[in-house]
């Protein structure tokens, strides 16, 4: 960024069908992985549609 590297935060979302297929749900890259980015990304994960969803699983972040 700007010439230089830095960190960044990026999430990815992976749905599992009732076959076994995976497949990517979405992704994004923040400054981090703070509340309200957590917040904007789930809440475009739900306009989008999916349904019936089961199960969730996060590492420990503090968003």
């Amino acid at each position: 960024m700007d010439d230089r590297v830095v960190s960044v935060a990026a999430v990815i979302a992976v749905g599992v069908r009732e076959t076994g297929e995976r497949e990517v749900l979405g992704f994004d890259v923040g400054a981090a992985e703070t509340y309200e980015f957590w917040l904007e990304f789930l809440r475009g994960l739900v306009a989008r549609g999916p349904r019936g969803v089961k199960l969730v699983i996060s590492d420990a972040t503090r968003g």
